[in-house]
């Protein structure tokens, strides 16, 4: 039996042309064509978009000023043309005030493939996952000895501390820079946002667009965040605040090497609504910046409405506390607090806001060191008050009795002051500042009953000083509260008042200012959201 030598594929090709005319044979070869064409082609764009995406060519062209903004990558794909997937994006930038990062795990982006001609990257839809934000100011050498550096996020590539260092012109763009355009942002897990010392993490997401050309344009939005839910941790508070809401913002056209420190945000409009959640106050210590306060037990929660236009922000905080305690240094409170806090004007770029027409409600107050018999209530009306380098604020106030004022004093008063506690009705005005090292009460005028208490007081990391007089019919007594002692003024104690209050204002000093000022307070730079920035000292006028 004889065999066959070729093997059976070989014979039925050899049938075939055998058994096709002519005319088909050449139909099958163009379909061959055909079809062979686009996939060599299709297999030659991949590997050359890998080649171009991977490699350092595309990243020059970008990071054409690293230390001002980079762009980087672990891998970048393209299957067919219009369509990139990228993997573990990182873009980060730095200017002479602040430091930031963007980290996505996954993006997939369309794009135009004809605007590529036109030097512009123009991403029509960006579908990403894994989105996180670090934020963080630089800081002078003064501002890093009263900063816990350890709350800032790090951001690699920037060294750490982030010293603040003389501004510096980058190198002037190409004469015709890329353009990229980006629209249709949707990032469906936006995981953290690290703003200075408040860390938020949770679930939100994130739409929006952006448009830059590197050095000379950048604009963004409109873009919205919405935080469904997460815990905020400010500084190193024991546990967090839950946090719920909507942030619309738009960043108006502005050229980065023309935009300075704060100057970006007159460049912003938008919106916020965001309600807050928390177990204990403690969650908020780090925001407390007078000294010797403490925050302590209570439940609440708060919200937050505001508009903001051209870096300038109006809207409304309110806030209820049920059963905190706030303790100072001689006094401790202890029962519900409902805050209304108005924002005529929130100055984004330099951190001043208005709170006047503001109002604190404090209800079923129980004073420690003092009778608890008598529950303690208390309305405190903002005539004025801003937030700039202290908090600052023109009170006026109406309360069941002068207990709180009476253990301010901390002094052994006569017996018949002792009835400045059993009062049903005190009211009192005057101007009251914090700061993180600073107490001060001026002009305090406050009446109840037959009695009149005027007086003023200042308090900071090392000394205190003070000086009042409580007046009854034709009973008077002046506390003169020194830095380590309280003396009773009982002879001649209106005449003492007088003269402390004459030299207190008006008295003549060095620099110019007032008598005393200089030893009593100190005025403290402005203090971030955050409170991670360290105090300056200077001298202040009262």
């Amino acid at each position: 039996m004889s065999v066959d030598p070729l093997p059976s594929r070989t014979r039925l090709e050899r049938n075939l042309r055998k058994g096709l005319p002519k005319e088909t044979r050449r139909a099958w070869r163009l379909l061959l064509l055909l079809v062979l064409a686009p996939v060599v082609s299709l297999a030659g764009y991949v590997g050359a978009a890998r080649w171009f995406l991977s490699g350092p060519r595309l990243r020059a062209l970008i990071n054409t000023d690293p230390g001002s903004l980079s762009l980087d990558y672990d891998e970048a794909t393209s299957t067919f043309p219009g369509h990139v997937t990228i993997r573990n994006l990182r873009i980060r930038g730095s200017n002479h005030e602040v430091q930031w990062i963007i980290r996505l795990d996954l993006a997939r982006v369309d794009y135009s493939m004809p605007a590529l001609v036109q030097r512009t990257f123009r991403a029509e839809r960006v579908q990403g996952t894994g989105m996180s934000f670090s934020f963080r100011h630089k800081l002078d050498a003064e501002e890093m000895k009263g900063t816990d550096l350890s709350l800032l996020p790090p951001i690699p590539g920037f060294a750490d501390p982030p010293l603040r260092s003389p501004e510096q012109q980058g190198p002037e763009p190409a004469g015709h820079p890329w353009r990229i355009e980006v629209r249709g942002v949707r990032i469906e897990h936006f995981d953290e946002i690290w703003f200075d010392a408040c860390h938020y993490r949770g679930t939100a997401s994130l739409d929006g667009a952006f448009f830059l050309r590197p050095g000379v344009e950048v604009w963004i939005g409109p873009a919205r965040v919405s935080v469904e839910s997460g815990e905020l941790r400010i500084g190193r508070a024991p546990i967090g605040v839950s946090v719920s809401g909507i942030i619309d913002g738009t960043f108006e056209p502005f050229d980065p090497p023309k935009v300075h420190g704060g100057e970006v945000w007159q460049k912003t409009s938008g919106a916020v609504k965001l309600d807050f959640g928390f177990g204990r106050l403690e969650a908020f210590e780090h925001l407390v910046t007078s000294a010797g306060t403490r925050l302590e037990g209570g439940t609440g929660k708060a919200t937050f409405r505001a508009s903001v236009k051209q870096g300038i922000a109006r809207g409304e905080l309110r806030l209820a506390v049920h059963d905190g305690s706030v303790l100072l240094e001689k006094l401790g409170l202890q029962g519900d607090a409902d805050v209304r806090l108005l924002i005529p004007a929130w100055n984004l770029g330099r951190g001043t806001l208005e709170f006047s027409g503001s109002r604190v409600v404090l209800a079923d107050v129980r004073a420690s060191g003092l009778d608890d018999s008598r529950r303690w209530w208390g309305r405190f009306d903002v005539r004025s008050g801003r937030i700039d380098s202290t908090t600052t604020a023109r009170i006026d106030a109406e309360t069941r009795d002068a207990r709180p004022l009476v253990a301010l004093l901390a002094a052994d008063l006569p017996a018949w002051t002792r009835d400045l506690l059993k009062l049903d009705a005190f009211s009192a005005t005057g101007t009251v500042s914090f700061g993180p090292s600073l107490t001060s009460v001026r002009g305090l005028d406050a009446r109840g009953g037959g009695f009149r208490i005027r007086g003023r007081y200042n308090r900071d990391k090392t000394s205190r000083d003070g000086a009042f007089l409580i007046e009854s019919g034709g009973l008077s007594v002046g506390i003169d509260l020194q830095p380590r002692s309280t003396k009773l003024r009982l002879l001649g104690a209106t005449k003492w008042y007088e003269e402390q209050r004459a030299a207190y204002s008006d008295g003549p000093r060095a620099d110019g200012g007032t008598r005393k000022v200089s030893v009593a307070r100190a005025a403290i730079r402005p203090v971030a959201a955050s409170g991670v920035k360290a105090s300056r000292s200077r001298s202040d006028t009262p």
